[in-house]
């Protein structure tokens, strides 16, 4: 057994390794390197030491200005709470303003308060209703997600940035508050920056109540459009068509979709008028970070479902999200929330943030060893692969 002092160092050694947002401070000095390697050690063990010396700092109060999303779990889930938690840190980070967070669960899995987790990290909760209207509610994933719109009853606020929560932000998003009139990003379809669709995972509104009456009752109008594309062809034929209020379209290098990662133009230019070669054009935003090419794939590294982020492709086992720029950050962004919150025994999170299942798959949960990457030939071959999910839905067909 390793010495609790011993332990501890070697964790804090650890620290430097994690991926972090650009610093919104002086970083504290650099702890020694470390002598012995650091793998098999676990994201919560590391910030129980790194987090003492680096505190979250509150956000002050704002009377006017706030961030909003919404956390709608059936029972016995926590899906939407948990991506809540690595987006209200990745704000903490970035942010001087707060994040208001719509829920319908007051309790964790392991009776931890959901109020009182979230207040760790400067998040204000509201409750999350149902819309009662003559707008059309069931079941379906879309009807729970057109309940966004009670953002509109928050005239305590003067203004609020929604934000979905199967996101991350990976710069400050402040400026958008200081910017005029109604604001969302663009829908790729083609990951061009010309598209005249918008999406509603990033917007900027101005709670009304008045408006907010008048678009349920124009909604039923709309029940009979693509379930995907309700909420968008409400909003824009109330405030372009009705009011005559512009939704202006934000650029791809500010928020875009993690499909388009690496499409953006960059902003970082020589002065020949050159763009500086490598990846310089990461979005302030990605909505869902894409994925394997079949439904249900479009968010795997934004999420802790270690799953649908193995990948068999000829005789090697990857997990595809290491291949993404972001999925560290927003693995890293995650476990720190939920170090900060004081939630520590969810299963479904433990492993995820353990660093020896997260890269190399080891333990007893984790399935098995992974690849660090695939075999020389099957790269240039182009070999074709599959994620765990399909691989074991095959072996129980044959």
């Amino acid at each position: 057994m390793v010495a609790r002092g011993h332990r501890k160092r070697r964790w804090a050694s650890c620290a430097t390794s994690l991926p972090r947002a650009p610093p919104t401070r002086p970083p504290s000095p650099a702890p020694a390197p470390p002598s012995p390697p650091c793998m098999h050690t676990s994201v919560a063990d590391m910030l129980r030491l790194t987090l003492q010396g680096n505190q979250v700092v509150q956000n002050p109060p704002s009377q006017k200005w706030a961030y909003v999303t919404m956390a709608h779990d059936t029972p016995g889930k926590e899906t939407y709470l948990i991506r809540a938690l690595a987006l209200a840190r990745s704000l903490n980070r970035l942010s001087r303003y707060p994040l208001v967070l719509l829920a319908n669960a007051t309790r964790w899995s392991d009776g931890t308060s959901v109020a009182t987790s979230f207040e760790a990290l400067g998040v204000r909760i509201l409750p999350l209703h149902p819309i009662a209207s003559g707008y059309t509610i069931s079941t379906h994933v879309w009807a729970v997600s057109d309940w966004r719109l009670q953002a509109w009853t928050l005239t305590q606020f003067e203004k609020l940035v929604w934000i979905d929560t199967d996101a991350v932000v990976y710069r400050s998003l402040d400026w958008l508050f200081a910017r005029p009139g109604m604001w969302a990003m663009r829908d790729h379809t083609s990951c061009a920056d010309h598209g005249s669709e918008f999406s509603l995972g990033l917007l900027v509104l101005y709670p009304n109540k008045t408006d907010y009456k008048s678009l349920l009752e124009l909604a039923p109008k709309f029940d009979t459009a693509d379930s995907g594309h309700k909420s968008q062809s409400l909003l824009s034929t109330y405030f372009i068509d009705v009011h005559g209020k512009p939704l202006n379209l934000l650029s791809s290098v500010e928020a875009s979709h993690g499909r388009c990662l690496g499409q953006a133009s960059s902003p970082y230019i020589n002065p020949d008028g050159s763009t500086v070669q490598g990846y310089w054009s990461t979005p302030a935003f990605v909505h869902r970070s894409g994925g394997w090419d079949s439904e249900g794939y479009d968010n795997v590294c934004f999420s802790p479902e270690l799953s649908k982020q193995k990948y068999y492709v000829g005789v090697s086992i990857l997990n595809a999200c290491q291949f993404n720029p972001l999925a560290a950050y927003w693995r890293t962004s995650l476990c720190e929330a939920l170090m900060i919150a004081g939630i520590l025994d969810l299963t479904s999170i433990v492993d995820f943030c353990s660093d020896s299942c997260y890269y190399l798959g080891e333990g007893a949960s984790c399935g098995g060893r992974l690849n660090a990457t695939l075999a020389y030939p099957e790269y240039y071959a182009k070999t074709k692969g599959m994620p765990e999910p399909e691989v074991s839905g095959r072996r129980l067909q044959q």
